[in-house]
């Protein structure tokens, strides 16, 4: 009977011990684990739209002199894109570049998964904040919709 209870006392403690370690493992595990909330704001990415076509032919009358654009097709939609940030801040350096010709604007929060291009993005929104002149928020912004459109369009 001694021998049962010590037997006993031996499997409860490993069974303890054994709750012990997975509860301390989930707890560290648990702890580097990003939320789904942080995952989306870090894949958050503000877009300048230009507009929205139901025309193909009318959408490309109204954007023929603009270079640096994005077209995407959805829902028998056009939607024209003429810049893309991580900042706010950056896109109304942008913005300023089409609302001088006479353009409405408007930002279009999306989530981007492509994370060579979020990558890219960063380095391309500091050089967008330190850009002085409209030449150069023109030439960064027409690489960052080319590298959108080559590693997340066509990808």
């Amino acid at each position: 009977m001694i021998v049962v209870m010590v037997m006993n006392k031996k499997i409860i403690l490993s069974v303890v011990f054994t709750m012990l370690l997975g509860i301390a493992t989930a707890k560290v595990v648990y702890s580097k684990t990003i939320s789904s909330d942080d995952k989306k704001s870090n894949n958050t990415v503000y877009f300048l739209q230009l507009g929205v076509y139901t025309n193909k032919n009318s959408m490309q009358l109204d954007t023929k002199g603009i270079e640096n654009k994005i077209v995407t097709q959805e829902n028998d939609k056009y939607y024209v894109y003429v810049g893309i940030s991580k900042s706010k801040k950056n896109l109304e350096k942008i913005s300023k570049l089409y609302k001088n010709d006479g353009y409405s604007l408007y930002i279009k929060e999306m989530y981007v998964l492509n994370n060579e291009f979020l990558v890219n993005l960063e380095q391309f929104d500091k050089l967008i904040e330190s850009a002085k002149t409209n030449e150069e928020i023109n030439t960064i912004n027409m690489v960052i919709l080319s590298s959108y459109e080559e590693m997340v369009i066509k990808s």
